[in-house]
């Protein structure tokens, strides 16, 4: 059994595979350490234990609790962190023998990768009740883009992209840049851009305070962007919001994409095929010269589960020899 985990800002994505089946999951990355107040919740909660202490993931976060618990920039190797994937786990009813996740490509780096994998195996996580969440054996991390061109590539006639191949990996907080070269990561030219569709969705908010005098979540916003309106006590909202994408994709997203652009010619490369994927992808319409890939919201935590059968391969190939 196969996990690939996108843990992202907004969403964390989640895909299982056995080798011939595939289950995909999306919820919330709200996580919150859990303190028990009597007569609060309104049903029971699927807590997970870190080393003792009690967190609440997901939808019961949202569901059942008051307060801002979405993760934020500074989560990675925090508690938290390991309470998300410890509830994904658990979720899991057979045994997991290779888990993949992806790091920032800033982050990226061998010595960053080992210190990871040690300091997953090192958690104890344990179910409400107090049975143990096993850790993989096997815990693979790649950079965070990477799972959208193996997730490409699964979906390409021939598995085999030449040339040197951009992905933009839009997310709620970052965009990540990475580039492959004949299939081959160059890792000198990974970029990570200090914004993501939380900019957009912070405009949409603010566009509709001024017009609405009321204010409004993010889920809402969202909302908004996908459709351009939303029903509030029977009455539906309406809001244009063209220009406010425009605006994002031209001097936001595009900005990045040129700055890149520029960056890796300095390594004597240029872009020959530009993918676009990460769960901020909703928020664009087509994009010249780029291609969104399939299920753009899902890319990373497919990719990274293809990546995962190809080390469970190796693994089982390299005990037989």
């Amino acid at each position: 059994m196969v996990v690939g985990i996108d843990i992202g800002y907004g969403y964390t994505k989640v895909c299982v595979t056995d080798g011939n089946s595939y289950q995909e999951t999306v919820f919330p990355s709200l996580v919150s350490e859990y303190i028990p107040t009597e007569g609060f919740q309104s049903k029971p909660l699927n807590m997970v234990f870190v080393n003792g202490k009690p967190f609440v993931v997901g939808e019961d976060v949202k569901d059942t609790l008051i307060g801002p618990y979405r993760v934020d920039k500074t989560f990675l190797d925090k508690p938290e962190y390991y309470a998300i994937i410890g509830y994904i786990l658990q979720k899991i009813k057979s045994r997991v023998n290779v888990m993949v996740l992806g790091l920032p490509p800033s982050f990226y780096t061998k010595e960053t990768v080992n210190a990871m994998k040690i300091k997953l195996q090192s958690q104890q996580m344990k179910r409400a009740d107090g049975t143990t969440i096993l850790v993989p054996e096997v815990i693979e991390y790649v950079p965070q883009g990477a799972g959208i061109f193996f997730s490409h590539l699964s979906n390409s006639n021939n598995g085999v992209i030449k040339g040197e191949t951009a992905i933009i990996d839009i997310g709620y907080y970052t965009v990540d840049a990475t580039l492959y070269s004949n299939g081959k990561y160059i890792s000198e030219a990974a970029r990570s851009y200090p914004f993501g569709v939380n900019v957009l969705i912070d405009k949409v908010k603010n566009e509709y305070s001024r017009v609405y005098k009321s204010f409004i979540a993010d889920s809402i916003a969202e909302q908004i962007i996908r459709t351009g309106e939303f029903t509030h006590m029977g009455t539906k909202h309406t809001l244009d919001i063209s220009n406010l994408v425009k605006d994002f994709l031209n001097t936001y997203l595009m900005g990045a994409i040129g700055e890149f652009a520029n960056s890796i010619k300095g390594l004597g490369m240029k872009i020959d095929h530009l993918l676009l994927g990460g769960g901020g992808v909703f928020c664009l319409g087509s994009v010249s010269g780029a291609e969104i890939v399939k299920d753009p919201q899902m890319a990373n935590a497919r990719g990274f589960c293809e990546f995962g059968k190809k080390t469970l391969t190796e693994k089982l190939a390299g005990s037989n020899t």
